[in-house]
C-alpha cells in the first residue's frame, strides 16, 4: 500500500532560529535547516508518497553527512581515509560516504598530496621529526609515502638540524663515555633518524662544523 506523508507543519525551532521542526502526518518528523527547507520546497500542505519521501529523506541524509564533514575539517585537515572512517563510524551509508567524498575533493576541501606537503613542512621543519617518523604518521592517516627519496633530497638540511636538536637536547659530547654516547645515539635513532645521518652530524658537530 503506497502510504501518503503529509507535511502538517513546519515550526522554527526555539533553540536554533537556523532550524525548523518538519511535522508529517500530525507528527514530528524530522529536523532540518531553513535553507533545507527552502531548498527542497518543504511547505505545509506537501504530500509524498514513498518514493518521494525517500528521495527527500536520502537529500536530508546527504546535506548532514556533508555539514559533519566540513565541521571536522574546520577542526583540522583530514586525509580521504580519515574522512571515510569518520562518516562510516557515523554509521551513514556507502553512497553517501562516496558522494560527500567526491564533493569534497571537487571542492578541494581534501587533497591527499597538498596535505602530504603541509604536513611534511610542519612535522620536520617546526616538530624536528624525521622523514621516517612522519612517513609512519601519514600511514597511520591512510597516505602511503612510498618515494621517500623524493623528500630526503628537499629536506636533508632540516634533518640535519633536528639530530643537531636532539644532540644538544641529550647533551651529546664528545667527551663522555662510550656508553653514555651510545644511550643518547638509540634515543635519536628511535625517532627515525638512519645511523649513519646521526654518526655524519656527530663528525661534523665535533670538527665545528655546525654554526
Amino acid at each position: 500500500m503506497d502510504i501518503k506523508y503529509e507535511i502538517t507543519a513546519i515550526e522554527p525551532q526555539k533553540k536554533d532560529p537556523d532550524r525548523s521542526s518538519v511535522y508529517i502526518n500530525g507528527e514530528f518528523s524530522f529536523g532540518a535547516s531553513n535553507k533545507a527547507v527552502e531548498r527542497y520546497g518543504l511547505v505545509a500542505g506537501m504530500v509524498l508518497d514513498n518514493a518521494g519521501y525517500e528521495a527527500l529523506m536520502s537529500k536530508l541524509q546527504l546535506d548532514k553527512a556533508k555539514m559533519r564533514a566540513l565541521n571536522s575539517i574546520a577542526r583540522g585537515d583530514k586525509t580521504e581515509q580519515q574522512m571515510r572512517m569518520l562518516l562510516l563510524k557515523a554509521e551513514y551509508s556507502e553512497w553517501i560516504i562516496e558522494e560527500v567524498i567526491s564533493f569534497l575533493k571537487k571542492y578541494s576541501y581534501i587533497n591527499d598530496e597538498n596535505f602530504v606537503k603541509r604536513y611534511m613542512n610542519s612535522k620536520v621543519k617546526y616538530n624536528h621529526k624525521s622523514l621516517r617518523k612522519v612517513q609512519s604518521e601519514l600511514y597511520s592517516k591512510g597516505i602511503v609515502v612510498s618515494d621517500l627519496e623524493t623528500y630526503k633530497e628537499k629536506y636533508a638540511e632540516e634533518e640535519e638540524e633536528n639530530i643537531l636538536y636532539f644532540l644538544n637536547k641529550f647533551k651529546y659530547s664528545s667527551e663522555l663515555e662510550y656508553k653514555d654516547k651510545q644511550k643518547i645515539i638509540n634515543r635519536i635513532l628511535t625517532r627515525g633518524f638512519s645511523y649513519s645521518a646521526v654518526e655524519r652530524c656527530i663528525r661534523r658537530q665535533n670538527e665545528g662544523l655546525f654554526d
